[in-house]
């Protein structure tokens, strides 16, 4: 039976865990009813106080299974769901069935075939090049005969990648982004290794340099496919300590951006982008500029950020989906900091253990006005759900299943 005491249009999130988790705490404090899907019973984020409906369907959700689960979240409420997608797959579904039914939701995602550029990183970095964006020189090589013959050409150590992100999560776990090849023969084998598991590959340079050459610009870009909103911010530590995601990072003035800004501009528009979308940077210090890396267009880690310093792009993406006038002013706060504790304690620890990081440092980097990738005052549950499935996780006969968002 449809909820009719609910004024606004509810949000479904796709996907729980913290995309979850934050994405219910931003829109429920707007008194925004939030419906999360997730494959798990003991997700932390359905023990937030803003998740007002609990759906839970085993995965996978293919395209049948995902128009299934918006059919059953529907018939909650009497208004348009606004949906969300959490992981690359689940944006490119929803893609194709916004093509299908896009009278019956208000879909947080761009068309299918820009959804598609940005998916599949084969498409991703020849458009690119093709529209000469700086990003890391990267090579496609079509089957092991060509592999053989790029092994003898290409200097090494290089990076051996997915294409399709989420196809290699599937086969190796979310605990890494590909591998590091540092010879012809590491190059071979770990290409018959993906093309064994089905993923398409690709070998890219490798931009030296620690976490905090690491920048991201964020924002939302409107059905007029107009940046509404744009946040910046820099990386301090990473988890792995050579490919990995970010564990802690802060905010800085998007001028620092200015050249980034542009350049995202230009591409996402002549794109005709329309969504939430975070890009990732490398300053590369052989020139001293910054490599565009990938740009997501779902939920990401420290997404919640950008609405901790007052600019809130996932609120603006949620009025901009029902046809209001976005709120939002070009300041926000600086030198706010995200932190992912559980990854970064083991960052800091491998970090000081390698004379990386000195204890003075770190305590420095621990000043400051944070926000906790899992706690917060207000909701406070899903902070001791995490931990106790974390303990459950780490000592106990039979730990839960884990699925993360990145960066």
């Amino acid at each position: 039976m449809p909820f009719d005491r609910e004024i606004k249009n509810p949000a479904l999130i796709l996907g729980g865990d913290l995309g979850g988790l934050w994405a219910a705490r931003i829109l429920g404090k707007k008194g925004i009813a939030v419906y999360i899907v997730t494959d798990k019973q003991q997700d932390f984020a359905l023990s937030s106080k803003y998740c007002k409906k609990k759906i839970i369907n085993a995965m996978p959700w293919d395209y049948y299974v995902l128009i299934k689960i918006l059919k059953r979240a529907a018939r909650a409420t009497s208004k348009r769901l606004v949906v969300y997608p959490g992981t690359d797959d689940l944006a490119l579904c929803l893609s194709r069935i916004k093509e299908e039914i896009p009278d019956d939701f208000h879909f947080v995602v761009g068309q299918k075939n820009t959804i598609e550029t940005l998916v599949n990183k084969k498409l991703f970095y020849q458009t690119l090049k093709k529209n000469s964006v700086q990003h890391p020189t990267t090579f496609f090589p079509k089957n092991i005969a060509d592999t053989v013959e790029l092994s003898s050409k290409i200097s090494y150590p290089i990076f051996v990648k997915p294409s399709m992100t989420h196809l290699f999560n599937k086969a190796f776990g979310f605990d890494k982004k590909g591998f590091v090849a540092n010879s012809r023969e590491e190059l071979i084998n770990y290409y018959r290794l993906l093309s064994s598991a089905q993923v398409d590959v690709l070998f890219q340079e490798i931009i030296p340099g620690d976490a905090t050459n690491l920048y991201q610009l964020e924002g939302y870009y409107d059905q007029e496919n107009r940046p509404s909103v744009l946040f910046a911010r820099q990386a301090i530590r990473i988890w792995p300590l050579n490919f990995g995601n970010t564990t802690l990072c802060h905010s800085i003035p998007l001028s620092d951006l200015t050249q980034e800004t542009g350049e995202i501009n230009k591409l996402l528009q002549h794109m005709k982008y329309t969504g939430i979308m975070s890009a990732d940077f490398k300053k590369d210090p052989t020139d001293g500029k910054l490599k565009l890396l990938d740009i997501n267009s779902r939920l990401w880690l420290h997404f919640w950020l950008p609405t901790e310093c007052g600019a809130d792009i996932l609120y603006a993406s949620y009025q901009d989906a029902l046809g209001e006038k976005i709120q939002n002013s070009d300041r926000y706060a600086v030198g706010v900091k995200s932190l992912h504790f559980p990854s970064d304690r083991e960052s800091s620890k491998n970090m000081i253990q390698r004379g990386e990081l000195s204890l003075s440092d770190y305590a420095s980097s621990m000043i400051g006005k944070k926000v906790y990738a899992y706690f917060s005052p207000k909701d406070i549950l899903p902070f001791f759900h995490f931990y106790a499935n974390f303990i459950l996780q780490t000592y106990g006969p039979s730990p839960l299943k884990k699925t993360e968002i990145s960066k």
